[in-house]
Formats: structure tokens, C-alpha cells, sequence
């Protein structure tokens, strides 16, 4: 008969965002379904119950309630948090600028992107690469997507850790900061979206304006506010945490880095086991629509799930010596960090293309580059939800 487990694992936290891989292994060992005694959330961490769950979303909803949608957002629920067969309707409203032929279109921008990137420190012989190579490409690249004026590059970057779903772990000045930075978001979005009903441009704000309109007969603020924020905030932090700690294993990798710069056909898996290995989105909510036994734990019809992807691409029985960075593995691409099922993430197509094109361009230019401290000691973002570090103090010689 299947049971509910209780204990106080204290997660999410703050507290674990140092390293949270420790706790992981244990769930993983001992208790891979947990209910989380602090806040009733369900804990799921296992490969194959997280993949099982996201496979499942008449079980497993993305309308996880009353957290989900923005402030003055009017209740309506983005493509992130409704199911099939509204989610489909809502994700093609954005769909259009990542399909394939859109994609290949957008190389050259993207390396231009990345080249002006690298010559703002090329000469300097030194760098920090979060602040100043990964936070800057993908915020370049979605404010070029999205008509974006340059003059806005710092607003749009302090949007970029936003904690979203995670805001309902953070406690006092940090939940206000957080809510007050997703409020001056909302604003801009709002601003920019009335200039654009009366402005459309060539960028993805005025096509999705335009379908909305299509799709519905009259324009909808609600729904074009949520859906511009899912893009802007989709299109900047997964990229930017996958190309930093990207950056980070690499350099702590040297026989690894010697052989992407070697050869660049590589770079493709190595995003793989990044993605895997430091997942940036370190979990998604669900919600539990009718009594379930999942990993032989009953799970209440109501209950908030948490599905560890940070947990499940670390499992030993999918993944050999997980913590290691093996780009070779067969099953590179088998990993849960974007997701899986309905909800794949959109703009996965792009960040890999983003990430690509960084490591190809950054490791054409720049020789002997090297962390500037021990790769163990390199400090992560404080986040309940997201994973990257915090900073990448480097040297290199220009190529």
C-alpha cells in the first residue's frame, strides 16, 4: 500500500543554493517522493518519477493556482502554467521565431552579437565571464528578437533574476525586492506593448500582437503582458546560467577545454552534460489533479509538487558518475532541463544555438584561458530556483 513520507527537508531554500547536490543524493537514496514538512510541497527527485510526471499533465497540471499569474495580471494564466489543449493555443502565439528556418536566419545576428560581446574585454587580457559574457549575449539577443532599445540593456539585466515560481520560498526584503523588480517588468511590458499596437515593427512583440488579435477579434493586454514576460525572462536566464556554467565546467575541465577548442563539433554535447549537470532551472511546479501513487508515495489530489530537475539529471540510474563531465555519454541528450512533454521549453532551440555560437566565437578568440580562482571555490547565484555562478574572474591572450 502506498504511504505519504513526511520530513523536514527545509527545501527550497536559500540555503541549499551554494550546493543543494548533497541533499539530492540523499532524496534520491531515501526518499525520492517526499512530503515537505515546513510547506506540504511534494519533493519528487528520481529520473523516472520526474519524467513520468512531466509526461502526465492530467496528473501532473501546470495551473498550480493562486501563485502562478502576475501581479495585475487579471488572472489570466500564461503558457507556462495552463495545460493541454490551451496551452498549445497560447504557445503558438510565440512560436513563429523559433522554428528552424527563423533560427538559421538569426546566425549572423547571433554572432555578431557574440563577437561585439567579446570585444568589450578582449583587450583587457582579463574578464568576468557572467557579467560579461553570459548576461550580455542573451539579453542582446532577445531585446534584437524583441525590438528592444539598447538604452534599456541594465533594467532588462536586473529583470534577469526575477525568481519567478521560486518568489514564494523567499521571505521578507527579498520577496519585496523580487516583487517590486516583476512589477517595474510588468510596467515596461505594458508600456512597450501600447507603442507597439500603435507602432508594429519588424520584432516579435509586434507578430504576437498581431495573432493575438487574429486569434481572438480584439486586442487583450492580459495576455500579451504574460506572454511577453514569459519570453523576455525564458529568452534571457536559461541561456545566460547555460553558457556561465558551461564556461565554469570547462575550466575546471582542462583535458575537456583542450579538446572543444581542438574541435568545436563538440560543443553541442558539452551544452548537453551542462544542461544536465547544472541544470538552471532547478525545478518546476505541478499540481496534483486527482490522487496519485508516484515512487510508491500517495500523493494527495490538490498537493503542490515540486519536480527536482536539478535532482532527476543527476540520478545514477540513468546517468554513470553523474557529477562527472562526460560529453561522450550516450544518453547526453536524455536529460530533464528543459523540460519534457507539452511543456518543453520553447526557446531551447535558441539557447543552444546562443550557447554554440558563444563558445565557438569565445574560444576562437581568446588563448590559455583560465580561471582567475579555484574552480571549487567559485560562489553561485542565491536562488530557490535557478543555478549558475555567481561570478567567473578569468585571464586568457588574445588568439
Amino acid at each position: 500500500m502506498p504511504t505519504t513520507v513526511t520530513a523536514a527537508v527545509g527545501y527550497p531554500s536559500p540555503a541549499h543554493a551554494e550546493c543543494p547536490y548533497p541533499l539530492y543524493d540523499e532524496l534520491r537514496r531515501d526518499l525520492p517522493v517526499v512530503r515537505v514538512e515546513e510547506t506540504g510541497d511534494y519533493l519528487v527527485t528520481r529520473f523516472e518519477d520526474v519524467h513520468f510526471a512531466l509526461s502526465r499533465p492530467d496528473l501532473f497540471s501546470s495551473d498550480v493556482g493562486a501563485a502562478a499569474p502576475r501581479e495585475n495580471s487579471g488572472g489570466y494564466r500564461s503558457m507556462l502554467n495552463t495545460d493541454p489543449p490551451e496551452h498549445a493555443a497560447k504557445r503558438r502565439l510565440a512560436f513563429d521565431p523559433f522554428k528552424p528556418g527563423r533560427l538559421r536566419a538569426l546566425e549572423p545576428d547571433v554572432r555578431a552579437i557574440v563577437d561585439a560581446v567579446i570585444d568589450g574585454f578582449a583587450d583587457a587580457g582579463a574578464a568576468e565571464l557572467m557579467e560579461d559574457f553570459a548576461l550580455p549575449i542573451p539579453i542582446k539577443v532577445t531585446s534584437l528578437l524583441m525590438g528592444l532599445p539598447e538604452a534599456d540593456y541594465e533594467q532588462i539585466k536586473d529583470w534577469s533574476s526575477i525568481e519567478g515560481s521560486g518568489q514564494a520560498y523567499l521571505h521578507g526584503e527579498e520577496r519585496e525586492r523580487d516583487r517590486a523588480k516583476d512589477k517595474r517588468m510588468v510596467e515596461y511590458l505594458k508600456a512597450l506593448l501600447r507603442e507597439r499596437r500603435a507602432n508594429p515593427g519588424e520584432d516579435v512583440i509586434s507578430e504576437m500582437i498581431a495573432a493575438q488579435v487574429e486569434r481572438d477579434g480584439t486586442y487583450d493586454e492580459r495576455i500579451l503582458e504574460a506572454e511577453g514576460a514569459t519570453l523576455l525572462l525564458g529568452g534571457i536566464v536559461t541561456t545566460a546560467h547555460l553558457i556561465a556554467s558551461t564556461a565554469h565546467l570547462l575550466l575546471a575541465s582542462p583535458a575537456t577545454l583542450a579538446a572543444v577548442r581542438g574541435d568545436h563539433g563538440r560543443i553541442p554535447r558539452v551544452l548537453e552534460e551542462s544542461l544536465r549537470i547544472e541544470s538552471p532551472v532547478q525545478w518546476r511546479p505541478r499540481r496534483c489533479t486527482q490522487n496519485t501513487e508516484l515512487g510508491g508515495v500517495e500523493i494527495p489530489e490538490g498537493a503542490r509538487v515540486l519536480l527536482v530537475l536539478g535532482a532527476a539529471n543527476r540520478d545514477e540510474r540513468c546517468f554513470a558518475a553523474p557529477a562527472t563531465l562526460d560529453p561522450e555519454r550516450a544518453n547526453v541528450k536524455r536529460h530533464v532541463a528543459f523540460g519534457y512533454g507539452p511543456h518543453f521549453c520553447l526557446g531551447a532551440p535558441l539557447a543552444r544555438l546562443e550557447g554554440r555560437i558563444a563558445f565557438e566565437r569565445l574560444l576562437t578568440r581568446v588563448d590559455d584561458l583560465q580561471l582567475a580562482v579555484d574552480p571549487d571555490s567559485v560562489p553561485h547565484i542565491r536562488s530557490v530556483l535557478f543555478r549558475a555562478p555567481a561570478a567567473l574572474p578569468v585571464t586568457f591572450r588574445n588568439a
